[in-house]
């Protein structure tokens, strides 16, 4: 019997594992800064300076009945305010101070200049003239614009009046009273001042993550990555920073931070992020950052309003665990080693007339593919195969199998090395998740029913069998030998004609080169097929005897005998035959002798 006939080779395909790029992406990187811009001072109130007529050098000269002569004369008015508590020293950006002068001196004057001057720099700030008359128990309000002028807080108001002279009564209660009020909003450059608390400062944004048009990160588990944050406080204030990342997760809790940073200190915060969850809004990362700033309260400090706070952050080394949304097309390669065919014995004058390959996907990845791969031979020959390969989906993984049928060319004349190259590419524009251990395993087999054409094919390697020969008087078989007949029985359930050699010795290796004995030539015809399925349904069977000689009949005189068949499998036609499990070819013989009988015998 033939056994199994059909031929079959089988490739396991080395693990495919998702490549690491598509399990990353690029840094997120934050970097903010804010300056104080220009701020806002408590504005001070300065409380009146009176000066009395009676204290005005050559103004007036004493009457009787509490009244005063005025002379016709220009005059000066020194009036020192007390130092101001709320800063020593404010360049101011916007901000006014109104002047008020009250005349309380019982005479008119129909001049006035008023100069605002710094008693700690030695300088004039404002130097104005009102021309108008300026008329006993009135009282005027001169705004002097600071805007650009560093101003201390050691302030004096000069006022220098004219009068034609005259008489006044009450001298004893006469006065010029000056007054300082700054306005609001009272905004600095720069200063050293009590500095009030700020307003939140929002320093939030939304930080683009570096993906494809097309794509989308919908959630990715860590695995590892850093969150690195650097906070520099280039100003004299204390603050507080309240960072929020609400896209960056650690058991569903967003990660949050309330960092107090002092007057020129620098915080650097580093974070381990292997276990949390990024959870993008679109293609962007907020960070959401407010800063806020208490002021100094009584103290006074040193700001200027391009002292700032700067924020660094960064996202780094980020791998992803798992990632789950709209993936990019990842592409693995295939790629065997030549794989050696171990082509049975007699094929080598056999051609397929057809044969199936099978390509089996087991897909641990969540998303489907798309294979394309060339078989190479060593004949020359080369098959393309390319197929469809489902995602795993909710499963640890799904299995794609992948036919082609046009294998048969690709066999023949058979090959002793085939080799495999190719591609899977995955991704498809719908979510799925990938993990850092899926994989892919994949077998290729190609079996083929032994529909084939034969020329004249020889097989050697069939099961050679062993027999026990008794010895008790055999020597009265052989030394009495006459002549002797191989009687024989050949049954074929083969499609084609078939002619058998039947080799004998003691010695089985010697069976392949010199053997005891040979017995040819055994002959079956085709047997009957059936017209519409081409398998055979009958057996063709014959009968037929060989001579055997005194030399030969000796063979018998060996304990043990070696029997090896040769199968020589006739040419079929152009169409081929078509071979089955359940097609043989039997011999059955027995060996007829005759002897010659003497008185010895």
């Amino acid at each position: 019997s033939l056994g199994n006939v059909s031929f079959s080779l089988t490739e396991e395909i080395d693990p495919i594992g998702i490549d690491s790029s598509n399990l990353s992406i690029a840094d997120v990187n934050y970097v903010k800064s804010e300056v104080l811009g220009l701020i806002s001072v408590n504005s001070p109130t300065l409380n009146p300076v009176n000066v009395s007529l009676n204290s005005i050098a050559g103004l007036a000269s004493s009457l009787p009945g509490d009244s005063a002569a005025i002379t016709p004369m220009m005059f000066t008015v020194f009036n020192n305010f007390p130092t101001i508590t709320e800063f020593s020293s404010v360049t101011v950006a916007n901000g006014v101070v109104n002047i008020t002068v009250t005349n309380g001196l019982g005479i008119d004057l129909d001049t006035v200049i008023i100069q605002l001057f710094d008693r700690q720099s030695s300088t004039i700030i404002s130097n104005d003239t009102i021309v108008s008359a300026f008329t006993a128990g009135s009282q005027v309000v001169h705004p002097i614009n600071l805007n650009g002028r560093t101003v201390s807080n050691l302030l004096r108001i000069d006022v220098a009046g004219h009068t034609n002279g005259g008489v006044v009564d009450s001298f004893s209660t006469r006065y010029l009273a000056t007054e300082a009020s700054f306005g609001s909003p009272f905004e600095v450059s720069s200063a050293v001042a009590q500095v009030p608390s700020f307003s939140d400062v929002d320093l939030s944004d939304n930080i683009g993550i570096d993906v494809d048009a097309g794509e989308q990160i919908d959630s990715a588990s860590l695995s590892s990555g850093t969150l690195s944050l650097i906070i520099t406080n280039f100003t004299a204030l204390n603050a507080t920073l309240d960072i929020s990342l609400p896209g960056l997760r650690n058991s569903g809790v967003p990660y949050t931070i309330t960092q107090p940073i002092t007057a020129g200190q620098t915080v650097n915060l580093n974070n381990a992020l292997s276990g949390y969850t990024i959870v993008p809004q679109g293609d962007s990362l907020p960070f959401n950052v407010t800063m806020s700033i208490p002021g100094s309260g009584s103290s006074l400090i040193p700001v200027n309003m391009n002292d700032s706070f700067a924020v660094d952050a960064s996202i780094s080394n980020l791998n992803f665990a798992s990632v789950s949304g709209i993936l990019p097309s990842t592409e693995v390669t295939v790629n065997t080693p030549n794989q050696t065919l171990d082509i049975p014995d007699g094929f080598n004058n056999i051609s397929f007339v057809s044969a199936l390959l099978t390509l089996t996907v087991e897909n641990g990845v969540d998303l489907p593919g798309n294979l394309i791969c060339t078989l190479y031979a060593d004949n020359g020959n080369q098959l393309e195969v390319t197929g469809l390969i489902d995602a795993r989906g909710t499963e640890l993984s799904k299995i794609s199998t992948i036919t082609n049928a046009d294998v048969a060319d690709f066999l023949n004349p058979l090959p002793e090395l085939i080799s495999i190259n190719g591609t899977i590419s995955f991704g498809d524009s719908s979510p799925h998740t990938i993990t850092a251990t899926d994989s892919v395993f994949a077998s290729v087999s190609i079996y083929a029913p032994l529909h084939v054409k034969v020329d004249n094919a020889t097989i050697n390697d069939l099961d050679i069998e062993r027999e026990e020969i008794e010895q008790n008087d055999i020597d009265k078989i052989t030394d009495h030998f006459k002549e002797g007949r191989f009687i024989y029985t050949v049954q074929s359930h083969l499609p084609l004609g078939v002619t058998a050699i039947i080799t004998m010795g003691p010695d089985s290796a010697a069976l392949y080169t010199n053997p005891a004995l040979v017995l040819d030539t055994f002959y079956a015809s085709p047997a009957p097929v059936d017209p519409l399925t081409g398998i055979t349904n009958s057996v063709y069977e014959t009968i037929g005897e060989i001579y055997i000689d005194s030399t030969d009949i000796e063979i018998l005189k060996n304990e043990i005998l070696f029997i090896r068949p040769i199968l020589i499998l006739n040419s079929s036609d152009t169409a081929g035959v078509l071979l089955t499990g359940n097609d043989y070819f039997t011999i059955q013989g027995r060996v007829e002798v005759d002897y010659t009988i003497d008185g010895d015998f």
